[in-house]
């Protein structure tokens, strides 16, 4: 993703996850992109950054809406069609945030489709469940309980197929639950890799993933290996 440069919006990230960043034909125009993209909700801004020496648009587009939900609902109708002005079909996918030092590209499917929701205790899992369904079709929803006492401790996750639909129950529950995007699930040794790795990460080193061939993926094994290697090797010095 190109890197977002002197654009003067401190606004940009309010509310989360409310930007798409788009690839496009390099001579699609504004009006083209806002056409295609206002369908989906009220849009804010528009920004097609320019190369710095030809000063010609290089084929990205940010949009900006009012709420995530049109956001995600842009992303899930356009991404991979083609639109007036874009010869080639447009790939939409949620722009991080400015704030964010991630260098991973952002996935919609584990970052907005799971809720972390503040529920009165004495909320029963129909109960949310009804109240959630009415935004799209919840995958799985589940009531955080004390594991001492059994009872709902008051909050609860709820799982949408869709970020469009996730997002909208946030922006749209009843005012007596208080909805957030839950952080993603992170597997148990995904975890203590983290941990193990820390010291050679903090001293210049990372961790870079090391494919297997195509024809070992059938074999039924995990065929994804994690190595520790300096921070200046490249792809081809590993698979040799």
């Amino acid at each position: 993703m190109e890197p977002e440069q002197r654009r003067p919006a401190n606004h940009v990230d309010i509310p989360p996850f409310s930007r798409v960043f788009v690839t496009c034909s390099r001579d699609c125009k504004e009006e083209q992109i806002r056409a295609a993209f206002s369908p989906y909700g009220s849009i804010t801004d528009i920004w097609i950054p320019k190369d710095k020496v030809t000063k010609e648009p290089k084929g990205i587009v940010y949009v900006k809406y009012e709420k995530a939900s049109q956001a995600a609902k842009s992303l899930e109708e356009l991404s991979g069609k083609t639109i007036e002005g874009s010869s080639k079909p447009v790939k939409v996918t949620i722009a991080q945030s400015k704030s964010s030092k991630s260098t991973e590209q952002f996935n919609e499917s584990e970052r907005m489709t799971r809720l972390f929701v503040m529920v009165p205790k004495e909320t029963s899992i129909e109960d949310l469940e009804s109240s959630f369904s009415q935004f799209g079709d919840i995958e799985n929803a589940k009531m955080i309980k004390d594991r001492v006492t059994k009872k709902n401790k008051g909050c609860a996750f709820v799982k949408f197929y869709k970020a469009s639909q996730a997002a909208r129950a946030m922006e749209e529950c009843n005012s007596s639950y208080k909805a957030v995007f839950a952080e993603p699930q992170v597997s148990k040794w995904a975890k203590d890799l983290q941990d193990i790795s820390k010291p050679f990460f903090d001293n210049g080193f990372y961790q870079q993933p090391l494919m297997i061939p195509d024809q070992l993926h059938n074999s039924g094994l995990n065929t994804r290996l994690y190595v520790v290697c300096s921070n200046k090797s490249t792809q081809d010095q590993l698979t040799r």
